[in-house]
């Protein structure tokens, strides 16, 4: 044994070992950490590994080795689950690889988003459909606590569809309007209502209801004034009203309606189309025509076909002859023509000795090779963001072409003042891979000696240590076969 007193298994010169009183003993195949004990001794042994890996006996992929529970970059725990019925929670989310828990910030129709299996508890009913019937039949002023059936009960069967009719039906009742049109469309003979009980209905509406043939005049009075009274453009898909029930609302007048052709013609011919608004209209054509026929688009509520039959429709009596469409036609090819061939004022720039970053301002891409040419006797590498090099010592152009508004890393052995990127007119050069002259003179390690390798690394009192299970900043020396030591601190 060492006499060597220790007051910390920290202290201790071996991985494990145990400490005596005033000596000190590492473990053999003679002498354990039992045996150590046994002699009165503190054992000092290594920590077992942490092994990480599912916990749950019910799941698919428990691990009865793990100490510690396996989870992803979400928390999610790394546990499969084959059924709703062997996870942790009463709810929860089973993925493929994985599982979570319902939380404030996750439910069930996230997890489904996200690709999962939502496991949710089902709620039992507190009453059959017999209650429900029951206390329906019996109209719900008469339904009491002495029925057996609750209010509860009540405003849960209302809320199934049995209300006081569809106008007292709203969202906050739990039933939306696409749930009332479901329903309506689902009437046939064999739910006991027929076509003529609806027409019956219908028919049975009279004063006694509270509902005149006055109040229905009146209300389809009103509402023709809301359709029609600003006109045809007032109408849009936002009012719920398509053109195709504009047109079919038109097709349907008739002189039963009241509306005759006279009024219409009259309506029409009532139209006084003063100097003001041939004005408006003359803005507006500037507008819609100014910028040429490029700029409409189907995003502008504009087709194709509304161009083509707007031009068609230009007469002199418009006041547009054909030589004022022939002029603005010219003056659209000629700048179709020149439209994309693109023009970008020349950017100088001083390039420094060393690394530079530069941006590549040309509205189009060229051959990193060709446009750089002019230069090239000054550029040890140039690399794109993306790590691709363009390596002129050994005709190596990873890059392939510049991309407009990207940045580039370019390295020089001299300054160039003034520089901007030339325009090579599409032009391209192949490359030879090569190999510099001064790749030839290296030397090549072909002696142990030469070859710098690391012997051990120690720790201030010159015990050998292994850099990973060292505690972070722990100051260690590395000792290498060339005779020299590097400081270095654990990070």
């Amino acid at each position: 044994n060492l006499a060597c007193n220790y007051s910390s298994c920290d202290d201790i010169p071996d991985a494990e070992g145990c400490m005596y009183a005033e000596n000190y003993s590492a473990f053999h195949a003679d002498f354990t950490a039992d045996n150590c004990v046994q002699y009165g001794g503190t054992a000092c042994v290594e920590a077992p590994a942490e092994v990480v890996g599912c916990l749950d006996v019910n799941a698919s992929n428990y691990d009865a080795a793990a100490t510690v529970q396996a989870v992803d970059q979400y928390a999610n725990l790394l546990c499969i689950y084959t059924s709703c019925d062997d996870i942790p929670d009463a709810e929860g989310c089973i993925y493929a690889n994985a599982y979570s828990c319902f939380h404030e910030g996750f439910n069930a129709a996230n997890c489904e988003q996200y690709g999962g299996t939502a496991c949710v508890e089902e709620v039992e009913l507190t009453f059959t459909q017999a209650d429900i019937d029951a206390a329906y039949a019996a109209g719900a002023a008469s339904v009491t606590p002495e029925d057996g059936v609750s209010q509860t009960n009540v405003d849960e069967a209302y809320g199934w569809g049995y209300g006081d009719g569809a106008a007292s039906v709203t969202a906050e009742d739990g039933v939306s309007q696409a749930d009332v049109d479901a329903a309506v469309a689902a009437i046939t003979p064999e739910d006991g209502v027929s076509q003529a009980d609806v027409d019956a209905a219908v028919a049975a509406i009279t004063p006694e209801d509270g509902v005149s043939q006055a109040d229905v005049d009146a209300q389809a009075d009103l509402s023709y004034g809301y359709g029609y009274g600003d006109g045809a453009a007032s109408v849009t898909a936002e009012d719920g009203v398509s053109q195709a029930d504009v047109d079919a609302a038109v097709a349907a007048i008739t002189p039963e309606d009241g509306v005759s052709q006279a009024d219409v013609d009259a309506a029409v011919a009532a139209v006084d189309v003063t100097s003001d608004n041939q004005a408006v209209a003359d803005e507006a054509y500037g507008l819609g025509y100014g910028d040429g026929a490029a700029s409409v688009t189907p995003e502008d509520g504009v087709s194709q076909a509304d161009v083509d039959a707007a031009v068609a429709a230009i007469t002199p009596e418009d006041g547009v002859s054909q030589a004022d469409v022939d002029a603005v036609q010219a003056q659209l090819e000629e700048a179709l023509a020149n439209a994309g061939g693109g023009s970008a004022e020349p950017i100088f720039i001083d390039i420094v000795e060393g690394w530079n970053i530069l941006g590549y301002t040309l509205p189009y891409g060229q051959d990193v090779t060709a446009t750089v040419a002019d230069i090239v006797d000054n550029i040890l590498i140039v690399k794109n963001n993306a790590a691709q090099v363009y390596w002129p010592e050994f005709a190596f152009n990873g890059i392939g072409d510049f991309v407009p508004g990207q940045g580039y890393q370019i390295k020089t052995t001299a300054a160039i003042s003034d520089y901007t990127w030339p325009d090579v007119d599409g032009q391209r050069v192949e490359l030879t891979p090569t190999v510099p002259a001064w790749a030839f003179d290296m030397e090549a390690e072909i002696h142990p000696n030469d070859i710098r390798s690391l012997v051990k690394v120690v720790n201030m009192l010159g015990q050998e240590v292994n850099v990973v299970d060292q505690f972070s900043g722990e100051v260690l020396l590395h000792l290498f076969n060339d005779g020299t030591v590097e400081k270095k601190i654990v990070r």
